[in-house]
């Protein structure tokens, strides 16, 4: 499991984010861990980066998908192709 890599250059802001995750090329699963520990402003503003990320994941024709949880102990234990 590794987290987003984004270029140096990332202005952390939705548009920036919004314009990195339409430019990934490869298949990617991102896993939305410990959501529902946040509080309730926090998790406001993560609600909105998780909108951006279901957006990506309908354009993306499969090849991006997000799912709430850890990845199964199958997942950790071998390196995605």
């Amino acid at each position: 499991m590794k987290v987003f890599e984004f270029p140096h250059y990332y202005g952390r802001n939705r548009d920036a984010f919004w314009d990195c995750i339409t430019d990934i090329v490869d298949p990617t699963e991102v896993f939305v861990i410990n959501f529902d520990i946040l509080n309730d402003k926090l998790r406001l503003v993560v609600a909105d980066y998780l909108a951006m990320l279901r957006d990506c994941e309908a354009e993306s024709n499969g090849e991006f998908s997000v799912s709430f949880g850890p990845p199964s102990q199958t997942f950790l234990g071998s390196s995605p192709q």
